[in-house]
């Protein structure tokens, strides 16, 4: 059998580590039967000529990172589903956000961690499943921004509509993803053991052309790195204005008790729109990187030849981004290190003190409050010496 080599419409396929590993898939290139009975030539689940640093990489940092990653969505999924955290539209979304990636995180560790075992054979299924999971990721990142933005810009709820969002979020990803599950069919080979390979329908040139070659960086890259840049910018001039405008007013001293409360709402949905920014840039950053790989791959074609430990970026920067978030909302988000503190008591951890602004607002709110109840009293003391005869 001659050995394999990346047929021409594979250029515009996923550039995942499994395309630098395994051929066509007339080949079962965990065993090394192929379908006519040859012999592959890799065999044992070796890693088909990659090198012992992107093997490392490849599988087994990444391995660890997404395990990692699934303890750290497990425990965002627990905390956000608290009373006390459930009952803001926000959380939920990010509950919503945490499944999708843990789901994403444990097919990306099945599929790469795992395929020296053999799992690269059950490619026709996991394939399609980690494409909805990852998808679905992006898109409700995406909503993240448009609900802080149309909280906080717009000065909107969509506490009843935000159901609606997720639920097209899942819908549009599974319509997405759907042709996936056609790319790929089982076969028996002549040693009678279970293999996969290409659909013809996986093989055509408009599916090869339209479907990955245009619609993955469309949907995948071009689309959500254009609209949360947009969104970013406006929300960012809006969290400064909201920063500004919470000093300001701090140093004024008659704000009645409704003003401060009022300030004090603000304070918080400024810190958690900021924790959403920083997670949503971090995310740019991964997409962006990864969008910059796939173009330098596009643009020299069959003549991509990148340094070995490069081969898997596309996988490594997607199951980063998937596991990096709860380090982020334990970082910057204050509800969500109490939150944690409270319910993991037993791992001896202690709550932080309250932001500035926050103790201020406090401060001033309970300043207030005896200056105001002393004002009743000495009235009340003038009221009553008035009245004695």
């Amino acid at each position: 059998m001659e050995e394999y080599t990346k047929e021409s419409g594979d250029n515009n396929s996923d550039y995942n580590y499994e395309d630098y590993n395994y051929g066509s898939g007339n080949c079962d290139y965990g065993s090394g039967d192929c379908e006519d009975g040859s012999s592959s030539g890799v065999g044992g689940g070796g890693v088909g000529g990659i090198d012992l640093g992107t093997k490392i990489l490849c599988e087994i940092i990444l391995s660890i990172i997404a395990i990692s990653g699934i303890i750290g969505n497990i425990i965002s999924i627990y905390v956000f589903s608290r009373p006390k955290m459930v009952s803001s539209t926000i959380y939920r979304i990010l509950i919503a956000l945490a499944i999708f990636d843990t789901l994403f995180l444990v097919d990306q560790f099945i599929s790469v961690g795992l395929q020296d075992y053999g799992t690269e054979k059950a490619k026709p299924v996991w394939y399609p499943i980690k494409g909805f999971a990852y998808v679905c990721s992006i898109y409700l990142t995406v909503f993240l921004s448009v609900e802080r933005y149309i909280n906080v810009c717009l000065m909107k709820s969509i506490q009843k509509t935000y159901i609606i969002g997720i639920g097209g979020v899942v819908l549009f990803s599974v319509i997405w993803n759907f042709p996936k599950c056609f790319e790929y069919t089982f076969y028996t080979t002549q040693k009678n053991t279970t293999s996969y390979r290409d659909t013809e329908f996986g093989s055509t040139k408009t599916y090869q052309n339209g479907y990955k070659g245009w619609g993955y960086p469309i949907v995948q890259f071009f689309i959500p790195i254009l609209v949360l840049i947009v969104l970013n910018f406006f929300l960012v001039q809006k969290i400064n204005e909201m920063g500004k405008d919470i000093e300001r007013r701090l140093r004024q001293t008659s704000e009645n008790l409704g003003d401060k409360q009022k300030m004090k709402n603000k304070a918080t949905s400024r810190q958690v729109t900021k924790t959403v920014l920083v997670a949503v840039n971090f995310f740019l950053v991964c997409n962006i990187s990864e969008c910059i790989y796939w173009l330098i791959k596009e643009a020299q074609g069959d003549d991509f030849n990148p340094p070995p430990m490069f081969t898997c970026w596309g996988d490594f920067s997607q199951v980063l981004n998937s596991s990096f978030n709860v380090v982020i909302y334990g970082v910057f988000s204050e509800r969500f290190r109490d939150t944690f503190c409270e319910e993991f008591a037993f791992l001896s951890c202690k709550k932080k003190q309250s932001n500035q602004i926050q103790m201020n607002i406090v401060k001033k709110t309970k300043t207030n409050a005896n200056t105001l109840q002393t004002t009743v009293d000495s009235t009340s003391t003038t009221k009553e010496s008035t009245t004695i005869p």
